[in-house]
């Protein structure tokens, strides 16, 4: 890809981390156009593409890959469905942000890391938090050595999703201040 051609990309899954971070991302990054939007819910999809501002839409994605001139694919959907999205966007020939985890069966995970080597294209798994000014931190500290060598390590990883759980995804609004879901 020439460096002056902004790389197309279509979004599928239009849910409240596509809104909340893929999408207003591409829309800022200078070297991205966002071509399109994916959505089985048509609501949930129009609101998307209103408040970004995206014209062409889709309730199958299928139609999106056969339809649209893509260098690539932001998949967050469903995680049941990553294997799925993630397989006929690579056999459509484009590259893929697919979020975590990446798929659910250890041999599909396989398979799309061999098709993606066959048809010459970069499969991303989306796990951001790697690069938060906190765990950039903490690496750096632990690979300074000044805590000595690390003998054990215990980790415990938390979300707010009890709301979200008990029907009432509203409850995380002021929180996260949502810009579509």
């Amino acid at each position: 890809m020439a460096s002056d051609r902004k790389a197309r990309v279509g979004v599928i899954g239009c849910g409240w981390w596509s809104t909340y971070t893929h999408i207003p991302g591409l829309k800022e990054y200078p070297s991205a156009d966002l071509v399109a939007l994916a959505d089985q819910n048509p609501e949930r999809l129009q609101a998307a593409a209103k408040k970004y501002e995206v014209e062409r839409t889709y309730t199958d994605y299928r139609q999106m890959l056969a339809n649209e001139r893509l260098d690539g694919v932001v998949v967050a959907v469903n995680h049941a469905a990553h294997y799925e999205v993630a397989k006929a966007a690579l056999e459509a020939g484009l590259h893929i942000m697919l979020e975590k985890p990446m798929v659910l069966e250890a041999a599909h995970a396989r398979e799309l890391v061999d098709l993606a080597r066959r048809q010459g294209r970069e499969i991303i798994v989306g796990y951001p938090w790697h690069y938060t000014e906190t765990a950039r931190r903490a690496r750096e500290i632990v690979q300074s050595g000044r805590l000595g060598e690390v003998q054990f390590v215990s980790s415990l990883f938390a979300s707010m999703v009890i709301e979200f759980y008990r029907g009432n995804p509203e409850a995380y609004r002021p929180v996260f201040n949502y810009p579509v879901t």
